[in-house]
């Protein structure tokens, strides 16, 4: 990850036998999603419209860069793993057009429900418990 010109870069390379960068290749980060608490994942949205996660991700609580899932793999996807709306759906609160598919992170009625019932649940002592999630 770096900083140019005031915007966020994912970038990688390999070393060469003289210990030069080889194989260079950047992709700026469009949107970043997750709230932080857990950690962050970065987006690049291209000139056609599509939405890839790129291979870095922030783990908060661990405060370490970390490889984002589905890329910890021999053969991985290498910057082109394809977000959709499903993604969304679960990993970035609401989605709507209005904002181009994107809310801005994740809220606790994303796996909670409604907080209406979470609030109920809380005054009369019960436990608050996930709803099942299929990723």
């Amino acid at each position: 990850m770096f900083r140019r010109d005031g915007k966020f870069f994912q970038r990688r390379y390999q070393l060469g036998a003289q210990g030069i960068e080889e194989n260079v290749f950047e992709q700026e980060v469009t949107y970043i999603i997750g709230s932080g608490e857990h950690a962050r994942s970065y987006l690049h949205l291209s000139s056609t419209g599509a939405l890839t996660q790129l291979p870095v991700t922030w783990y908060s609580q661990e405060q370490r860069w970390g490889i984002s899932p589905g890329y910890d793999q021999p053969r991985h996807y290498d910057f082109t793993r394809e977000i959709d709306h499903g993604c969304l759906f679960c990993h970035n609160g609401y989605p709507s057009e209005a904002n181009g598919g994107l809310a801005m992170g994740i809220d606790c009625q994303r796996c909670h429900g409604p907080g209406g019932n979470h609030l109920r649940a809380a005054t009369a002592k019960a436990s608050c418990k996930p709803l099942p999630v299929a990723c």
